[in-house]
């Protein structure tokens, strides 16, 4: 399981209501000392770090070419959404464009 899973996976028990008190505060504890380890300083790494687990392998893909070339689609949705867009749009039935497309899904579900 990979880091940001985890962190995921804790804050989703730690705020469960039917999850008994204990359990509860158990997974938040964890919670709070997975992201120390993970170097999560503030609420925009953990946001990061929970959106990137929310994400598709093709968040994965790395951009071959254009002003994101060495970029991952999932890097690209956090700064500029709009641009997958483009990218689905333009490349509709090639690698990068079902990609886009596939990470561009993703964030509609969150």
């Amino acid at each position: 399981m990979t880091e940001s899973k985890r962190i995921c996976d804790l804050l989703r028990r730690a705020l469960d209501p039917a999850a008994p008190e204990p359990e509860a505060l158990a997974s938040a504890t964890a919670l709070i000392r997975q992201a120390r380890r993970d170097g999560i300083a503030g609420i925009g790494d953990f946001v990061a770090a929970v959106g990137q687990a929310l994400l598709p392998p093709a968040a994965d893909y790395v951009m071959p070419f254009g002003k994101y070339r060495g970029t991952t689609l999932g890097r690209i949705a956090a700064i500029n959404p709009g641009y997958l867009e483009w990218l689905a749009e333009k490349f509709e039935g090639k690698a990068v464009g079902r990609a886009a497309a596939e990470v561009l899904e993703s964030l509609e579900l969150v």
